[in-house]
């Protein structure tokens, strides 16, 4: 259960709580399964804060400092998180159905079977985010940044009503597989067949993307 000192200061509003956060910086706030619905935390510094199984459906979490936080399980549901900073931070298993992720930090960070139903993920930045059988349905991923740097640990959910809304997506991440994957999973003999330039070394990933694209012509 959460700290009940922390959960009574965080509900006096983010000025209050982040003066606390300044006057002790080495406490690690303790805000597991708190229920935060609909509260007010814009700008409020919850950087490693331990929200684990928190109720943040509907919370106002705008420029939000989340960076390293563990919101494992946490209920984001329609939480409004633009602009917050949630590098690293652990959304594994978290809700985040019809959330705002409008220009959100997300690089490094973790979304196991995190699910994206219906989120806003325009502008935002995913770069070294991990991913694994992630829901990103009839998600807006429009300018979302860093898509191509994602880390595939597993097949992902993304349906046409997402691809159809964000424009065009990089092919790595709408196969879901990771460049190294890409590069051992087509022979030689099959990029010759595709009509893919026999390289030396390392294949090129332009000619791997052109070979699937290709073969995406016979299916």
């Amino acid at each position: 259960m959460a700290d009940p000192n922390h959960l009574e200061i965080i509900r006096s509003g983010a000025d209050e709580w982040n003066q606390w956060r300044k006057k002790n910086e080495a406490v690690v706030p303790s805000l597991w399964e708190a229920d935060l619905s609909g509260t007010d935390l814009c700008g409020a510094n919850l950087r490693q804060a331990n929200l684990s199984r928190a109720d943040l459906s509907g919370a106002y979490l705008l420029l939000a400092n989340l960076r390293g936080a563990n919101l494992t399980r946490a209920n984001l549901s329609r939480a409004n998180l633009s602009q917050a900073n949630a590098k690293t931070a652990d959304l594994s298993d978290a809700d985040l159905s019809y959330a705002i992720l409008s220009e959100t930090q997300l690089q490094s960070a973790m979304l196991f079977r995190t699910n994206l139903n219906l989120a806003n993920i325009e502008r935002a930045d995913l770069s070294d985010t991990t991913l694994f059988e992630t829901i990103f349905s009839d998600s807006n991923l429009t300018g979302t940044k860093g898509l191509d740097k994602c880390r595939h640990l597993g097949a992902s959910v993304l349906d046409y009503r997402t691809l159809a809304q964000s424009g065009p997506l990089p092919l790595n991440f709408r196969l879901g597989i990771p460049h190294r994957l890409l590069r051992e999973s087509f022979s030689q003999p099959l990029l010759a067949r595709l009509g893919c330039k026999k390289p030396s070394g390392k294949i090129p990933l332009h000619q791997i993307f052109r070979a699937i694209q290709e073969a995406q012509r016979w299916l």
